[in-house]
């Protein structure tokens, strides 16, 4: 890690350079790099900083904070931040649910059919004389 004094800083391209007495040139620093931050650099800030090559040669500042300013919280996940949910069971879906309903429905019937069956012989028939 390179500690270094921010010599310029453009707001309105969002990026700049920082000179370090560990490097021999300056490095330029991103604003994406300091997006965990919570304010923009301002110049003459003390940076720590990591440096990375480009495929172009140039080299960049990443991993990077600024001296004594807090670091913002990490940003909203929803698996990580989340309680772990319990599945919902699809037993009406399943096999055995299908199984199990079809099964429920012939008790029932089985069940009606019988009582209707048993009130039916019950009952006397009434004879009556025509005359």
């Amino acid at each position: 890690m390179h500690k270094g004094l921010l010599k310029s800083w453009k707001t309105d391209k969002g990026f700049g350079f920082i000179k370090s007495d560990t490097l021999e040139h300056h490095t330029f620093i991103h604003i994406s790099a300091l997006k965990h931050m919570s304010r923009k650099p301002k110049v003459g800030d003390t940076i720590y900083f990591e440096v990375a090559t480009q495929p172009d040669g140039k080299t960049k500042a990443i991993n990077c904070r600024i001296e004594g300013v807090a670091e913002l919280k990490a940003p909203y996940q929803k698996h990580n931040n989340q309680p772990h949910c319990i599945a919902k069971s699809n037993f009406a879906s399943s096999f055995l649910g299908k199984v199990a309903s079809i099964a429920l429905i012939a008790a029932l019937c089985f069940y009606a059919i019988n009582k209707y069956n048993t009130h039916s012989s019950s009952q006397t028939p009434v004879i009556t004389r025509a005359c």
